[in-house]
């Protein structure tokens, strides 16, 4: 399924600058009279790169936490939304484009794992919860018994307590001497009759 990506309103982005230059202890210059929000983003965005140390570098807004590990909202069984909104300014960040990328791709923030790592680990533990909720559902639908639920889902000891009890090189349990006894012995009639 592919992703909602909404586009991000330039006010936003402005917002964004704004509350990233506060991190760096500068204040954002005012917005002169008459000049458009784009022209004022990219005096901003100038000004940030300075601040990075990267001054020709391209800076592009990273969304963090990423777009595909955050709770996707459904409604009528389609993709409208996420938690927290995809458009808001506190989970946004300008990044390099080369940092953008190893967060990405190689690993997150510090020693976290990447944005598409972390994916691949939530899919695959959603997909194990599915797939034990199937296994129990089923179980439950079939009106299962106790005993075939421990038939099932068995637990406890899987295989003989003795050596003896397995076989020299198959792993099958062998007849003990007593087992044999008993099966060779035959019935007889009590004498005096």
């Amino acid at each position: 399924m592919k992703l909602l990506r909404p586009h991000i309103p330039i006010p936003v982005r402005i917002a964004v600058v704004q509350k990233q230059l506060l991190r760096f202890d500068v204040a954002a210059p005012d917005r002169e009279k008459g000049e458009r929000q784009e022209v004022y983003l990219d005096r901003l965005l100038g000004l940030l790169s300075t601040l990075m140390d990267a001054l020709f570098e391209p800076l592009q807004l990273d969304h963090d936490p990423a777009l595909t590990n955050r709770k996707k909202i459904f409604r009528n069984g389609k993709h409208v939304g996420y938690s927290p909104a995809a458009n808001n300014p506190d989970y946004l960040i300008y990044r390099t484009k080369a940092e953008h990328d190893i967060k990405t791709r190689v690993r997150g923030d510090g020693a976290q794992y990447s944005d598409l790592a972390l994916a691949r680990k939530n899919k695959r533990i959603e997909k194990r919860r599915a797939k034990n909720a199937n296994a129990k559902g089923a179980i439950r639908k079939k009106g299962a018994t106790r005993g075939r639920q421990r038939e099932l889902f068995p637990s406890g000891r899987q295989f003989p307590k003795s050596r003896r009890e397995w076989g020299k090189r198959s792993g099958w349990p062998v007849r003990t001497r007593r087992d044999v006894r008993t099966s060779t012995r035959t019935e007889t009639p009590p004498s005096g009759e």
